[in-house]
């Protein structure tokens, strides 16, 4: 493709925000500077309006690099300006491509925005390097019979173009020819949703699938599974590398838990039958993690099932059944050690005279052997949860009235004696407690299944 002359190239626009339209003078124009030869800085104003965050393919490599604006425009009526605020937001992203790419500028990935359709007709998108952007477009089903002639034209000069499609939206097949990629959000999707979407988007011809909005491993797990192309979201950049294996547990009783789910049965009775496999805990919580409401930390199962309800426990649920393994007899061994932990420590917690929640405790003693679960060092598999700060420091640092408990476990377990009676002390336990305590642990860990 011919390249446009230099001099058309300086005359396109660089609004940001703005609306020809707007009566309401809320725009953040980028303005070109005289500074007598010295550089502007214009293009790090641009980038510091736009947020990004990476698409990897299923071995954590990045593919493309998705701009967002890091602030959107809001109105007191959202209703009547929405249409307004989306072409800003448009304009933002457009302006954001002009700058990362004009005078031939070679980004390291291909930079993928989401427009609306209508904005598909921007003039400044003339000026965009074809092989380096990617248009994610949101189209209304009523509205696409009128923006396909846009959206020929775009592909005929050469324009990668994706539709974000959600779940049960029709896509025509005039639509489905052009455009032959589709992105999904995921993030609210059970297992059975997930799988009847990957399925009718094959059947229409998509030939690259991206999940966007992948916020916990079970959801990630599955569409690998399902064979998607593309990845996104919080999780993916916070794990970086895929290595996590799939949540060992019985597939039998995972079906137990979802009948006492469908059935509404109590959050207590469904919490005991979970809290006894660290890694099904780990699991919970990490998954809790990803809600959009969620404002304070989870320490305990108990504030998990709050926040998750029966309606996230079954999404939870159908996500790990189409994606757990059969646990393996070394597994066993570890979910047994963390299990004697847990009994360990929340019997100390309640004999101590230090302050510390028993049901956290118990959790500090499960979830120290998550590591090993994991195949990962136990900072990293601590470190994205969001739990308070002094259950962190115990798991990770072995500081403040956990971590002691903690070390008072493991000296326990090796018999050092001196350990445990100088551990006892800083814990303000006697080393008789200690010793009842172990065998307690010992005792109930062997009378639980798992």
């Amino acid at each position: 493709m011919k390249s446009l002359p230099l001099l058309q190239e300086r005359k396109k626009e660089r609004n940001i925000n703005t609306i020809s339209k707007d009566k309401h003078n809320i725009s953040t124009h980028v303005l070109s500077i005289d500074t007598c030869g010295a550089p502007s800085q214009q293009n790090d104003i641009i980038e510091r309006l736009l947020n990004r965050q990476a698409v990897y393919d299923s071995s954590g490599r990045i593919t493309a690099v998705e701009l967002i604006p890091r602030i959107r425009l809001a109105y007191h009526d959202q209703r009547l300006q929405e249409q307004s605020l989306r072409q800003s937001d448009d304009t933002t992203l457009i302006a954001g491509l002009c700058s990362l790419t004009e005078n031939e500028k070679q980004p390291a990935y291909p930079l993928l925005v989401n427009i609306d359709a209508v904005s598909l007709a921007a003039k400044d998108i003339d000026f965009l390097p074809r092989q380096h952007v990617i248009f994610t477009l949101d189209i209304l089903p009523s509205a696409i019979t009128l923006w396909l002639p846009q959206i020929k034209k775009r592909r005929r000069e050469g324009f990668h173009l994706l539709v974000n499609y959600r779940h049960g939206m029709k896509i025509p097949a005039a639509l489905a020819d052009l455009i032959q990629q589709a992105r999904v959000d995921v993030g609210l999707l059970n297992a059975a949703e997930l799988e009847t979407t990957a399925k009718a988007l094959r059947l229409l011809g998509m030939q690259k699938l991206i999940a966007a909005n992948i916020g916990c491993q079970e959801t990630f797990d599955l569409c690998v599974k399902l064979k998607f192309d593309g990845f996104q979201g919080t999780y993916c950049d916070e794990t970086r590398e895929y290595v996590l294996p799939p949540t060992e547990i019985s597939r039998l009783r995972l079906l137990e838990l979802m009948d006492r789910v469908i059935a509404r049965h109590d959050l207590a009775e469904i919490e005991s039958m979970i809290h006894t496999d660290a890694r099904l805990c780990y699991q919970l919580i990490a998954y809790t993690n990803t809600l959009d409401n969620l404002e304070m930390p989870i320490d305990t199962l108990t504030q998990a099932f709050q926040q998750l309800k029966h309606a996230g426990l079954y999404r939870w649920l159908t996500l790990l059944l189409h994606t757990s393994a059969e646990p393996r007899t070394g597994t066993l061994k570890l979910l047994k050690r963390g299990l004697s932990r847990g009994f360990f420590l929340e019997t100390l917690a309640r004999k101590s005279l230090q302050q510390i929640d028993p049901r956290a405790a118990y959790l500090i003693g499960q979830f120290s052997v998550i590591g090993e679960l994991l195949n990962l060092p136990l900072e990293r598999a601590i470190h994205p949860l969001k739990m308070s700060v002094h259950i962190k420091s115990a798991l990770i640092d072995q500081k403040g009235t956990g971590g002691l408990m903690l070390k008072l476990a493991f000296a326990a377990e090796n018999g050092d004696q001196q350990a445990i009676e100088n551990l006892a002390a800083h814990c303000l336990v006697s080393s008789v407690d200690v010793n009842l305590a172990l065998i307690n642990a010992l005792v109930l860990t062997e009378a639980t299944p798992l």
